[in-house]
C-alpha cells in the first residue's frame, strides 16, 4: 500500500516499527561509503569524488525542507 523513505538516521526503531505496520514498507536512503577497512596487504578501492546521484535522496531532502 505506501512506500516510506527515511534518511538513514531513521534506519533503527523507526523501521522496526514501520515493518511492523500492514502494507507500509521503509526504504532507508544512504549515502554511499566514504571509507572501507582493508586488510593491511591490499590496496584500498578507488574513492568516489564529486556529484553523485543518489536514489529517491531529493524527497526525503525536499520533505525535510518543507
Amino acid at each position: 500500500m505506501g512506500d516510506v523513505w527515511a534518511d538513514s538516521a531513521y534506519q533503527g526503531s523507526f523501521k522496526d516499527w514501520v515493518d511492523q505496520t500492514p502494507h507500509w514498507t521503509v526504504d532507508v536512503v544512504k549515502r554511499p561509503a566514504t571509507w572501507v577497512w582493508v586488510k593491511a596487504d591490499q590496496e584500498p578501492p578507488p574513492a568516489h569524488t564529486g556529484f553523485q546521484v543518489l536514489r529517491r535522496r531529493w524527497a526525503v531532502e525536499r520533505t525535510f525542507g518543507w
